[in-house]
């Protein structure tokens, strides 16, 4: 008994469309490939680019950082900082706050938290002893970086940092506090060319977010500045070592 091929059987029809997809296979297959090595050559580039974002921020994080505590330590050393003179502090912060436009506002407080001074107006009956940096300088007798927060002076947001200001017998009379602006970061995230739906966001060590930029068009309700990122990407930001891309829904 002779034994005849399967494919013998089938109609004419299905064996022109099998030869078909057989002369075409090695095409689909390689088109196939081409799709996955272009995706893989995506999400490479994206990530070069997230990471290249995050290095900009946080060089530029570290600079402010750095600068705001030098600014601060010198100011401390006037005479009319010293002296807790509230005119002359007043009239000296606002010409400094001209000058300085990265910071909301810069003011002195007493060891109670009283308001004495500031750049801004209509502050002297506000008490921020409370303010997490505040209580930490009054703590450490040292610089401090405080948390973010949405300035009581300006209305801005903003991430406080203070400095103690030392009497003539080296106790602590005061405290000097300047609020580093959020929108800040947007010289920094604007020049950036990043896809469509795109958000480039800043958040502390809290994983509280500071700062957020949606592409192509700002969206501050999307991410909103003060919120919490999602438990999942806390975690994710507290155990990934530095330089390490991770996934995760924000």
């Amino acid at each position: 008994m002779r034994f005849r091929h399967p494919i013998r059987w089938l109609p004419i029809r299905w064996k022109l469309l099998l030869r078909v997809f057989i002369a075409v296979l090695p095409a689909l297959l390689v088109v196939w490939r081409s799709g996955i090595e272009a995706q893989h050559r995506a999400v490479a580039e994206a990530e070069a680019k997230a990471l290249q974002v995050v290095l900009d921020l946080a060089a530029r994080q570290e600079q402010i950082s750095a600068s705001t505590r030098q600014f601060l330590v010198t100011l401390s050393h006037l005479p009319e900082v010293r002296q807790l003179n509230a005119r002359r502090c007043s009239e000296l912060f606002r010409q400094l706050l001209a000058a300085n436009p990265i910071y909301g506002d810069i003011l002195i407080t007493d060891v109670n938290g009283n308001v004495l001074a500031s750049a801004q107006p209509a502050t002297e009956s506000m008490r921020l002893d409370a303010l997490p940096h505040i209580r930490a300088v009054l703590a450490t007798r040292d610089y401090a970086q405080g948390v973010y927060l949405s300035s009581r002076t300006t209305g801005l947001s903003v991430l406080p940092s203070g400095y103690p200001v030392f009497g003539a017998e080296g106790q602590v009379v005061g405290v000097l506090s300047a609020g580093v602006r959020m929108d800040n970061f947007d010289r920094v995230v604007n020049a950036l060319a990043m896809p469509n739906g795109s958000t480039v966001f800043l958040a502390d060590a809290k994983g509280t977010r500071l700062f957020n930029r949606h592409f192509p068009s700002p969206k501050p309700d999307l991410y909103p500045a003060g919120s919490p990122v999602t438990p999942v990407v806390r975690q994710m930001l507290q155990s990934a070592r530095q330089g390490e891309p991770f996934y995760g829904k924000g």
